[in-house]
């Protein structure tokens, strides 16, 4: 039902038709269809565990980001291992047990504040950023790419925005 909603209100946004929405074939903006083609592989459970837990969410911008940008394979694909590898690190960094994982959701955070870290780097190499434009990109994206684990707790979803919490960080990534 969420895929619906999301896709008419990017339908109603607007924007140029840089890239498509899963499914549907809308061509709307790489934003637009970054949020909702997020949306839809979390929401169809179409996630690995690899690259730092469920980085599977990356596909969506990193395809929208590739399209708008005419990007070839091989940047589409660097693109990618670049967030799987960024996000594996992250985890890495944050876990050494199963007490440690549970320990960032006791701080308040979910693992897709990985996104605010991962997905300016993925992105802004399609996007022929410069390292320095990449660091600020991440300042940007991590100033407010916050998503709190309040908003699930043991695998219930108490609102319906934990299929959007990768999609809004990459969202932001783009803009930042």
């Amino acid at each position: 039902p969420g895929r619906a909603i999301c896709e008419a209100t990017v339908e109603e946004i607007g924007g140029p038709p840089e890239a498509t929405v899963f499914c549907s074939g809308l061509r709307t903006s790489a934003l637009n269809a970054a949020l909702v083609n997020s949306f839809l592989v979390r929401f169809l459970d179409y996630n690995d565990i690899g690259g730092g837990s469920h980085n599977s969410d990356a596909l969506a911008s990193i395809l929208a980001v590739a399209e708008r940008e005419k990007s070839s394979s091989k940047d589409f694909l660097t693109s990618l291992v670049t967030s799987y590898e960024l996000g594996a690190r992250f985890r890495e960094s944050h876990t050494s047990s199963l007490r440690d994982i549970r320990s960032l959701k006791n701080k308040g955070w979910t693992w897709d504040i990985r996104a605010g870290l991962t997905q300016p780097p993925a992105l802004g190499k399609m996007m022929r950023l410069n390292e320095e434009q990449i660091a600020n990109a991440i300042g940007i994206c991590m100033s407010h790419t916050l998503p709190m684990a309040i908003l699930d707790a043991d695998r219930e979803e108490n609102v319906m925005a934990k299929n959007l919490r990768f999609g809004w960080a990459a969202h932001d990534a783009i803009l930042a």
